[in-house]
């Protein structure tokens, strides 16, 4: 299962972002002639042993990964062997809440002062930035999963 991860307060606007692999990056991008590539697409990886998520990308294999303090998103190798020895602890995410139109945080499961957040306020544009920051509780820190079939 692969999902697209898009950001809240680009919902209502033409131009819906959706978080993408652009190496060494973490951007925000339209799809692509109505379709999703597979730069946008995230496979959630449990860890059993600490509960927490990686989110894998579906072209790269990269994982994103939490910064030291308020910085742009990190995208770290795949060093996975198995689910159960992430040998990456930033990579280690913490998916949390879900108001009623699905949206979430994430955060690391180790630093959870910063929060996944779509850089600057609007107008968001192609190729905007994504980074870790301190929770302000607005609409370009929540983000939604949605199921893409490939």
């Amino acid at each position: 299962m692969y999902y697209a991860i898009e950001c809240l307060a680009t919902t209502g606007s033409q131009q819906k972002l959706y978080v993408t692999d652009a190496y060494p990056q973490l951007t925000g991008t339209i799809k692509q002639g109505g379709q999703f590539r597979g730069s946008q697409l995230w496979q959630a990886l449990y860890n059993p042993n600490n509960g927490g998520v990686s989110l894998k990308n579906k072209d790269s294999g990269n994982l994103i990964a939490v910064p030291a303090g308020n910085n742009p998103a990190l995208l770290v190798p795949n060093t996975i062997e198995n689910q159960n020895n992430l040998s990456d602890p930033s990579a280690v995410l913490s998916i949390v809440g879900n108001d009623p139109d699905g949206y979430r945080v994430i955060r690391g499961l180790q630093d959870q002062d910063n929060n996944l957040d779509l850089a600057g306020g609007p107008p968001y544009i192609e190729g905007i930035r994504i980074l870790f920051w301190s929770w302000h509780n607005d609409p370009n820190y929540k983000w939604k999963f949605i199921d893409v079939e490939v």
